[in-house]
């Protein structure tokens, strides 16, 4: 199983990845580094159960990605998601920092879960698209609709419990 190290730059990310790879899992793997999979057009499902920070542009260019499993995730850096246009739910069970941008350009975004027993931080009111409903725990409904920045988008945010069967 390939493992992703932290990348700072796209030329070395393209002489890693193969960009024909559509699937990609690694139990190990921790840190999500800047452009690992940047422009995987190909790519369609990814499964990273020990990573905890998913960085910046680490999927941009995805547009194929459907399915994330990023179960131990916590922190979603600036523009980590940019133009997966195949997204259409995630969901995260311990993210608790959201950067700005972090979905930028996910048009078919339509649901994003956050489970963790605390209001995540987030930087900036664009990191979702305007589709986009934010379902958290039902006893932290009325805390996100008043935190900074998420007061901008109060009237997506729902309790998890409102979730479409």
């Amino acid at each position: 199983m390939n493992t992703i190290d932290y990348i700072g730059d796209i030329a070395a990310t393209e002489k890693l990845i193969d960009k024909s790879i559509t699937e990609f899992i690694d139990d190990a793997l921790t840190i999500i580094g800047i452009n690992a999979f940047y422009n995987c057009s190909s790519l369609t499902s990814v499964d990273f159960p020990a990573a905890t920070l998913i960085s910046s542009s680490a999927f941009s260019g995805c547009s194929s990605l459907a399915s994330v499993n990023f179960p131990t995730a916590t922190s979603i850096y600036e523009y980590a998601f940019r133009g997966c246009t195949n997204l259409t739910s995630v969901d995260f069970p311990l993210v608790t920092s959201i950067n700005s941008n972090a979905f930028n350009s996910c048009r078919n975004l339509t649901s994003v879960i956050l489970r963790a027993n605390q209001v995540a931080t987030l930087s900036s009111t664009n990191a979702f698209p305007s589709n986009t409903i934010i379902y958290v725990p039902d006893d932290l409904v009325d805390q996100y609709k008043v935190a900074n920045n998420w007061s901008t988008i109060a009237d997506r945010i729902k309790g998890i419990s409102e979730l479409p069967s």
